[in-house]
């Protein structure tokens, strides 16, 4: 009798332990196939959609990975020049990515999405906002140390070409933002607001405003200036046709936009122009002449020696987009 006690405690105990080992195993299963989001980078030379060669071996090691995955990629721009063709530009970077895919066995039917967000200020640094973000989601068939392979394998290709193409790419910059410069330059005028400046003006002028000048470090126009926007309201509401891009400026510094001191936001030529255009509709203009981008500090008109050329830099102009 006792021996039989003996063997029902034994049967008890191991109907126990092999309920929890099947619990384990079903907890650990469960870890191992849960869906996981993975997100990696691939950046692109200044005003190129084109995909370089290091971006081209990281989606070579990463396509083992995207199958059987739901797969979103967007592309994105920085903030130089203008905003319609770099809109245009992230998407075909996106695309480009998408088709590359394609062409090396990826099933088009798991790429969700393709898109793009235009110009972006995610990074500080400019270069990394030239981007294209993929992201792919799996029933994991790859176990952790795969996916960290992965990622080493992302970071040594990428740090292996990064000073590489940092030196090719900050000569590439210079030269684009000396013939943006030169290009803005070419087209802009000196003006008063008069009635007969705007007649005189054609679609590509870029109308640089006598009179519109900022307090430094902030969006707000010195007092002088609300004259000025008093007059440009005026033309513009007499003149339905006229459309324009206020465009926003900044001085003292060689690349990108400056901190706006309000909000502590490094956009201060974009805060600027949009509050010309704030003023502009609050005086009654029609929104649909209106629109504005900042343009950091990639447009100068002169070198800055003194006081009085940082104040002329520090400014908003008028591109006629239409008439």
């Amino acid at each position: 009798m006792h021996n039989l006690n003996e063997l029902f405690r034994l049967k008890k105990i191991i109907q126990m332990k092999l309920g929890l080992f099947i619990s384990i195993l079903h907890f650990l299963f469960s870890i191992n196939t849960k869906a996981q989001e993975i997100e990696v980078l691939f950046y692109f030379n200044y005003d190129s959609d084109t995909l370089t060669n290091d971006t081209k071996a990281r989606l070579d090691s990463l396509i083992p990975n995207l199958s059987d995955s739901k797969v979103t990629i967007t592309g994105a721009t920085d903030t130089i020049g203008n905003k319609k063709y770099n809109d245009a530009l992230a998407f075909k970077r996106a695309q480009n990515v998408k088709d590359y895919l394609v062409q090396n066995g990826i099933n088009k039917e798991e790429i969700s999405n393709v898109s793009s967000v235009g110009e972006t200020n995610r990074f500080t640094t400019i270069k990394k906002n030239r981007n294209v973000l993929l992201i792919y989601t799996q029933n994991n068939k790859t176990d952790e140390n795969t996916i960290q392979k992965q990622i080493n394998v992302d970071k040594h290709i990428e740090k292996k070409s990064e000073k590489v193409k940092n030196r090719a790419e900050e000569s590439e910059i210079e030269n684009k933002v000396k013939k943006d410069e030169e290009d803005h330059l070419s087209r802009t005028r000196d003006v008063d607001i008069t009635q007969k400046t705007f007649h005189q003006a054609e679609v590509g002028d870029i109308l640089n405003i006598s009179g519109l000048e900022f307090v430094p470090g902030r969006k707000d126009l010195l007092k002088s200036s609300k004259p000025t926007i008093k007059k440009l309201a005026k033309i513009l509401k007499k003149n339905p046709s006229i459309k324009i891009e206020i465009q926003g400026h900044i001085c003292c510094q060689n690349y990108g936009d400056g901190i706006d001191n309000d909000t502590g936001e490094n956009n201060l030529s974009y805060t600027r122009a949009k509050k010309v255009y704030k003023l502009l509709r609050w005086k009654g203009v029609n929104k649909d002449q209106l629109s504005f981008k900042g343009y950091g500090s990639s447009r100068k008109l002169v070198e800055e020696t003194n006081e009085a050329s940082r104040q002329r830099n520090r400014r908003v102009s008028i591109l006629i987009v239409e008439k």
